[in-house]
């Protein structure tokens, strides 16, 4: 995104996909 903050809230919630299809397909 064009503001910090929103970058930031961008790459929070990649890492929170990339978790949760870790977790996802660990099952």
């Amino acid at each position: 995104g064009h503001y910090p903050q929103m970058e930031a809230h961008e790459k929070v919630l990649e890492a929170l996909l990339e978790f949760l299809e870790k977790i996802i397909y660990r099952q």
